[in-house]
């Protein structure tokens, strides 16, 4: 039983170190994290790719007939290279179409708070408050999208380091 904690401790160490790194590297480094990111999710769906290519030309060499390995091999790689073309274009988009989805709810939820005026004991500030955020939020993400996608790598990254500590901690209760 013991050998198993020793195991669990020393893996929960190597994972704590690696969310470290990753954390750091997000956080401080946001634009090249997120070109590695990219580039990774690429070369995954490449290398599955290749490997199913390969796979379906040994297929088709021993049997005549449909051969659906050789059509996944193709799409994985072109899959891989839309991954590389298209994601940071979708990415600069996204926030701007929810910026623009968090500004109509903004103004939304200060509409309905001024109209609630005619309701005798309902307390209008924090809906106006809410829905000012809302609103404030959603300009942000309209005008400032891709510094928005660089924000949420660093609050990853962030994440990262403290979910590092929290497995640290819990590695040490796990020697107590």
């Amino acid at each position: 039983m013991n050998k198993f904690f020793d195991s669990m401790r020393h893996l929960t160490w190597l994972k704590s170190i690696a969310y470290i790194i990753l954390g750091l590297f997000s956080l401080f480094e946001p634009k090249s994290a997120l070109n590695i990111f990219i580039n990774v999710a690429a070369l995954f769906v490449a290398v599955f790719g290749i490997i199913n290519l390969i796979n379906g030309l040994r297929h088709r060499a021993q049997v005549s007939g449909m051969n659906t390995q050789l059509t996944v091999g193709i799409l994985q790689l072109l899959a891989a290279g839309l991954i590389l073309i298209l994601t940071k274009p979708i990415l600069s988009a996204l926030p701007f179409m929810l910026g623009i989805g968090l500004g109509i709810a903004g103004v939304t939820q200060i509409g309905n708070a001024l109209s609630s005026k005619q309701y005798v004991n309902v307390v209008r500030w924090p809906w106006l408050l809410y829905g000012a955020l809302i609103l404030i939020i959603g300009l942000i993400l309209l005008f400032n999208p891709f510094n928005t996608v660089l924000l949420t790598l660093r609050i990853f990254g962030a994440a990262l380091v403290v979910m590092a500590i929290m497995e640290i901690v819990r590695g040490r209760k796990l020697t107590d």
